[in-house]
């Protein structure tokens, strides 16, 4: 290299060194001026005046809704179903029929029991009418009288298999057959439910029942709206198979719009205190065993040792150490310290 060629790389040389140490300067200045900044104005915090509040724990199961009351009628014979009486979603009160069976099913001999009823229930009008005037005798009104009430039960018996009636007041929510369809004995027809009001059936550990009591409130969000009910039953041993207590939460449902077999949260308020001061979970520190927020003082930064009581997932009540009115430091917790100045950003 000839000296023209050095003295060209020394120039360059010298000056990015200029340049690098100039920028080195910029960024020195640059933080110098942030930390005088702060100083001077404050470091910059987002706050919120402390209110009183409700403070609540709720605990969440997931369940499948059921009518209050629920009861699926099964075939007393097997033959074809010759006459459905109602739709899904017919109301049906108690023993009313819901349908049909053929009245000559040869085993049943409806008509012949159904006759032997009527001519024993003539009968034992007459009888009775007489003994009651004493123009027959006791012995004789007590025949007819067991012969009617053998004749009446096995009319009955037979008149309920072909004529099947919903075994409870409700609303039909599922039928499982259709019209002309022939089937077995015992062989499920429909399903009758009271759905003014829903059963909701959830699972407890052990640790999550300590906290249930009968009569707490609840509440589902669903179906377009918020529907309360109430803890009504808690099991007192655990069922084996899912190691855990079964509890029953019972919901309003005056509109019909819940519908059995809905799966929905089911939300369970353990615990509620009104007018308690509520902190968020990320605005308290940590000091060994100590617990802390900060709060603003005349535009400075004063730490403040709490006590807190219980706690949810986002939020812990404070027992003590804060008061209604005074000014929390809700965002910046992490850049301040005692004393230090602070600059409310709204």
């Amino acid at each position: 290299m000839n000296l023209k060629s050095k003295k060209i790389v020394f120039s360059v040389l010298l000056l990015l060194s200029v340049f690098i140490a100039a920028c080195g300067g910029d960024s020195e200045e640059k933080a110098k001026s942030m930390a005088q900044i702060q100083n001077s104005e404050g470091v910059p915090i987002k706050v919120k005046t402390i209110e009183s509040e409700t403070f609540e724990q709720n605990m969440s199961f997931y369940a499948t809704l059921a009518g209050y009351k629920e009861s699926i009628q099964g075939a007393m014979v097997g033959d074809r179903v010759e006459k459905i009486l109602v739709s899904v979603g017919s109301y049906v009160k108690e023993n009313q029929v819901v349908m049909q069976f053929p009245l000559n099913h040869p085993g049943l001999q409806y008509e012949q029991a159904k006759a032997a009823f009527e001519n024993s229930e003539r009968t034992y009008k007459r009888m009775k009418a007489l003994f009651e005037a004493g123009e027959t005798s006791q012995a004789n009104y007590e025949g007819v009288e067991t012969q009617y009430k053998v004749d009446k039960r096995n009319y009955e018996s037979i008149k309920q298999a072909l004529f099947i009636e919903s075994p409870i007041s409700g609303r039909i929510v599922d039928i499982y057959i259709k019209e002309g369809t022939s089937v077995k004995a015992e062989t499920p027809l429909f399903k009758v439910a009271q759905t003014d009001k829903m059963r909701a059936k959830i699972y407890a550990s052990e640790e999550e029942v300590k906290k249930l009591k009968v009569g707490m409130s609840a509440s589902i969000d669903c179906c377009g709206g918020n529907f309360d009910g109430r803890v009504s039953e808690i099991a007192l041993s655990m069922d084996e198979m899912r190691r855990a207590f079964a509890v029953e939460v019972i919901f309003n449902n005056p509109k019909q719009k819940l519908n059995s077999g809905i799966t929905t949260d089911v939300n369970i308020k353990t615990y509620s205190k009104p007018n308690s001061i509520v902190v968020a979970r990320n605005n308290i520190g940590k000091e060994g065993n100590k617990k802390f927020v900060f709060v603003v003082n005349n535009d400075t930064a004063e730490k403040r040792y709490i006590t807190t009581g219980e706690e949810s997932e986002l939020y812990v009540e404070v027992l003590s150490g804060l008061k209604t009115g005074e000014i929390l430091v809700t965002e910046g917790v992490s850049k301040l310290e005692q004393g230090k100045k602070v600059k409310v950003i709204k």
